[in-house]
């Protein structure tokens, strides 16, 4: 044009999907029950080191420890304990509850660790015959006892959670994955955790979503 060239834009996005092949299996499924939710998702880019996932169940579920009460407290006192579900109360929509996840049968770890990554790109080198200097070696010996340790952790009877921290608030799960740890792409991540069922049926099919995403540190 006379005033020079123009260019005309318009608000947009592009959605790419972060998860695929969700699923969620109960224990359990009586409502208002304490039960054990198996997760499985499977991640189509990847999550890392310091990402989350998201996991936002309908309302009244509820994510941690067993909640207790004057009507279902252990009491050994006592000969028959109250029934399960007895009187369960949810914390304040506003609390931040601590969780932990939990290995299911035939657990497979899905993380990466960054030391081991290093520790493999410097022992490819020595495999074909590169000689390392002595600040690789250094680097080497350092990452490899990182290594080793992180995933003696993700392995059965390790402290997954010094890898992957678990907080709810509400009916909203997040996972919080440590320095150092990443979800790689394409990778099947199944976990269980601990938490009531919703105390009522869901008014809708909509209500009775389960919605799961990523997020970046």
């Amino acid at each position: 044009t006379p005033g020079g060239k123009e260019v005309w834009t318009t608000p947009g996005w592009v959605v790419y999907p972060e998860l695929t092949m969700t699923s969620v299996d109960v224990s359990n499924p009586g409502y208002g029950l304490y039960t054990n939710f198996t997760l499985t998702m499977q991640t189509i880019t990847a999550v890392p080191e310091m990402g989350s996932i998201r996991i936002v169940a309908p309302d009244d579920y509820y994510f941690g420890p067993v909640i207790e009460t004057d009507r279902n407290r252990y009491d050994p006192l006592v000969s028959e304990p109250g029934p399960q579900g007895a009187g369960e109360e949810r914390p304040s929509p506003d609390k931040v509850v601590t969780c932990h996840i939990l290995r299911p049968e035939n657990w497979a770890c899905a993380f990466e660790f960054e030391p081991c990554k290093i520790m493999d790109e410097l022992e490819e080198l020595i495999g074909i015959g590169v000689v390392l200097s002595a600040e690789q070696e250094e680097t080497r010996a350092s990452n490899k006892k990182t290594c080793l340790d992180m995933r003696s952790k993700c392995e059965p009877g390790g402290r997954l959670s010094d890898l992957v921290q678990c907080e709810s608030q509400a009916s909203t799960l997040v996972l919080n994955l440590a320095r150092q740890v990443t979800l790689p792409s394409r990778r099947i991540l199944r976990f269980l955790i601990q938490g009531y069922n919703a105390r009522k049926t869901p008014p809708s099919e909509e209500a009775n979503m389960w919605r799961f995403m990523t997020r970046n540190s």
